[in-house]
């Protein structure tokens, strides 16, 4: 159950990765004046995801993944910390393992569920990203995801995260990240941390 904190000039919405200034009348625009800082915290969307990797390519040491994504709209639309509505998506990935460094990348579809004052895009998106093991299974990496606009009138998403996972059992590990937003479409910083619970 993730849990949201949100700070924006204007209104917010939080779409998926995507902080947005928010008006009335149907469609997300970049805020010019000077509007007061809001801030939104509480319950996030909840995300169900499954992965199905492919035959890997052993000789050139290559990985193959397709993933499906549920987002459930849990999150309060009226604080806009989410759109009140599921969204689907449906991506394919790959890796290249290079000794302790792994190179990888993702193109993925996302199909937007539409909610009573907001019309969202279809979009297309995707991540590149390089991370190296350390020690005790841990890891270090960085990663650039682009995207797609989620609504007509704003700026698409481009953001560069990094992160750090720690193992801390055989089926859990900690993960954190801290974001740098590129665009009107991305906020200018975010962080944060899960626990990732394998089966």
């Amino acid at each position: 159950m993730p849990l949201l904190f949100a700070s924006s000039e204007g209104e917010i919405i939080v779409s998926n990765k995507t902080t947005m200034p928010k008006e009335q009348g149907g469609t997300t625009t970049i805020i010019t004046r000077s509007p007061s800082t809001q801030t939104a915290s509480g319950i996030g969307d909840i995300i169900l995801s499954g992965t199905y990797y492919l035959l890997p390519d052993h000789e050139n040491q290559v990985d193959y993944r397709l993933t499906a994504t549920l987002k459930l709209g849990t999150a309060d639309e009226s604080s806009g910390l989410g759109t009140g509505e599921d969204d689907l998506m449906i991506e394919a990935g790959a890796a290249k393992y290079m000794r302790e460094y792994i190179f990888s990348g993702s193109i993925g579809y996302e199909i937007s569920g539409d909610s009573a004052f907001y019309n969202y895009n279809d979009v297309v998106y995707g991540t590149a990203g390089i991370s190296k093991q350390l020690e005790r299974y841990q890891q270090i990496g960085s990663y650039l995801y682009f995207s797609q606009s989620v609504t007509d009138g704003a700026e698409p998403p481009l953001e560069l995260s990094a992160f750090y996972s720690l193992p801390i059992a055989d089926t859990r590990s900690l993960y954190f990240y801290l974001t740098k937003g590129f665009s009107d479409g991305s906020p200018d910083f975010a962080i944060g941390g899960t626990i990732q619970i394998y089966y």
